[in-house]
């Protein structure tokens, strides 16, 4: 596991809605790592919050962005 200072500056911790993907795809791309752990009980959004992060990197993507993968 990485050191939060190698992760990102400020908060770890986001809690927000995801009806406002366009705000975690930002927040997303001002990390370092790039790397994303969704948690949460069962049936509350993981997955669906995974697609819609991915669709929006993919949609917003420039050409010297990597081509993002969910894994």
């Amino acid at each position: 596991m990485d050191f939060p200072k190698h992760i990102a500056h400020g908060q770890l911790t986001v809690n927000k809605r995801s009806d406002n993907v366009e705000w975690l795809v930002a927040c997303f791309r001002r990390m370092r790592s790039r790397r994303l752990v969704i948690t949460g009980g069962a049936g509350t959004g993981k997955t669906t919050l995974a697609l819609q992060l991915l669709l929006e990197l993919l949609n917003t993507r420039t050409n010297n962005e990597p081509v993002p993968v969910l894994l």
